[in-house]
């Protein structure tokens, strides 16, 4: 998995999970994010021109939450069935060139790569300790070996989670 070093291209296609905080702040003013509710309600409306930096890229707050208040079996069922086709729609009207990024604070924590199966997992916390939601598997099809880890200075830490500021996918389908 090669990662993405001083890279910027994720904020121009794909789809990203990030979780730090200086790197949302190169990409987007904080308060130009839309919120989760509103990137549902954007499907068949979505914007002409996106609200970043660079004007490529919506980045979405709050699907942590909702991840956290969802049991996780209806937290699998909703991102299969409401945020999957919501991803797919935004990438179908922007034709690929513009990125859709989730913000997620404490994606470090509670996102893990099972290195066996090559896949990323979402894991609770009390009350659902233990459980997990194969997000991978989820939000990239089965193509989680796509996803490269984005961090910033050297590609020589790359292979420590800790230093990772996010995950990238270049095309979700």
């Amino acid at each position: 998995m090669s990662p993405i070093t001083n890279d910027k291209s994720f904020v121009r296609k794909g789809m990203s999970l990030i979780w730090d905080p200086e790197l949302l702040a190169e990409i987007i003013a904080y308060h130009k994010a839309v919120t989760i509710r509103q990137f549902c309600q954007m499907k068949g409306k979505w914007p002409e021109s996106l609200p970043s930096k660079d004007e490529h890229a919506l980045v979405v707050v709050g699907l942590e939450g909702c991840m956290d208040v969802l049991k996780p079996s209806d937290a699998e069922k909703w991102l299969e069935q409401d945020i999957k086709p919501l991803i797919l729609d935004f990438q179908d009207e922007y034709q690929g060139q513009c990125a859709l990024i989730f913000w997620i604070p404490s994606g470090l924590k509670k996102i893990k790569h099972v290195s066996s199966t090559d896949n990323y997992v979402w894991q609770y916390s009390t009350p659902h300790s233990g459980s997990k939601v194969e997000i991978g598997r989820i939000l990239w099809a089965g193509a989680q070996r796509e996803v490269r880890p984005i961090i910033t200075g050297s590609a020589d830490v790359a292979d420590e989670m800790s230093n990772w500021k996010g995950l990238h996918h270049p095309r979700i389908s």
